[in-house]
């Protein structure tokens, strides 16, 4: 029996969960029996969570998480520093990656095409908000061909009614047009040599971080991988009143000058609060990327 498998990895607050829902009822619709579920615990907006979808032609008796995909969706392109997206990938599967930048850029080897979608920048024009999920619809159905772009609008309609379902179908459309017009990037071997993302056992959906055992070991986990948005601090506007430095729930916002304050990247799961007390508005939150996660290790 032939099963197509699809891994989604994204954020909590991005809509990961939705999106294998989303297909499968898509899938459904075109007399396909399918399966989605997740894969999460106790995990806050911006923590890693993965989903999974499964599509055939006949009745899947398997009850397990996709541990070998077809296609890999990644929701958010900081991911690829926490979690090894690649894990399990079937020879010449598919990988697509949410991201403005460009395939080359993204730091990923393997047996695989690889297609780069602006998602987020397509729900943002569409929806006012950047919540990609069905915007990288629009794009697996363009790239793969298993559902029709018909199929995921009418799955989007039912889930959205009204205005919301008119705008998702736009972001979903725009996302099928602009995914249309690409090429899959061959993605080069991975070195014989080159050790995978470090991940728990298991299907690699969770961050690098462990469980801090005993005191003074939650310097080794660094906690970074939750944030999807960074502190940028402005000094010209900055009063030196340190509410900032009060108020971080995580301790790693430090004083570097008279009124010069910095975080540490490596455990700043990017929560605002330091925005929010700040009361000269001389911190802002701001979306972080790939490329600024590369540039700060």
């Amino acid at each position: 029996m032939s099963i197509h498998e699809v891994r989604i990895h994204g954020r909590g607050g991005q809509g990961a969960v939705t999106a294998a829902e989303l297909l499968a009822v898509a899938a459904f619709q075109e007399g396909f029996w399918v399966q989605a579920f997740p894969a999460f615990g106790a995990e806050r907006t911006g923590a890693p969570v993965a989903a999974f979808a499964r599509i055939s032609r006949e009745r899947i008796k398997l009850r397990s998480q996709v541990y070998t995909p077809d296609v890999v969706l990644v929701l958010d392109d900081t991911l690829l520093h926490a979690v090894d997206v690649m894990s399990g990938l079937k020879p010449g599967g598919v990988v697509i990656v949410n991201t403005t930048g460009t395939p080359r850029d993204l730091p990923l080897s393997g047996d695989a095409l690889l297609y780069s979608v602006p998602a987020s920048e397509i729900a943002e024009a569409f929806l006012g908000k950047p919540i990609p999920n069905t915007a990288i619809l629009g794009a697996y159905a363009a790239i793969t061909g298993k559902v029709k772009l018909e199929s995921i609008v009418e799955a989007v309609k039912r889930r959205f009614p009204g205005k919301a379902g008119e705008l998702n179908r736009q972001a979903v459309e725009e996302a099928y047009r602009r995914a249309s017009e690409l090429e899959g990037y061959r993605l080069p071997p991975r070195a014989t040599d080159e050790a995978p993302a470090p991940v728990r056992p298991g299907p690699a959906l969770v961050l690098t971080e462990a469980l801090v055992g005993s005191p003074a070991t939650s310097l080794a986990y660094p906690t970074a991988g939750w944030r999807t948005l960074v502190p940028v601090f402005d000094a010209g506007k900055c009063t030196g009143c340190m509410l900032c430095m009060v108020y971080c729930p995580d301790g790693v916002v430090s004083q570097v000058g008279p009124r010069e304050f910095v975080a540490d990247l490596d455990f700043c799961k990017g929560c605002g609060v330091c925005a929010a007390v700040c009361p000269s508005d001389a911190i802002v939150m701001v979306r972080e990327t790939h490329r600024q996660r590369t540039a700060a290790r």
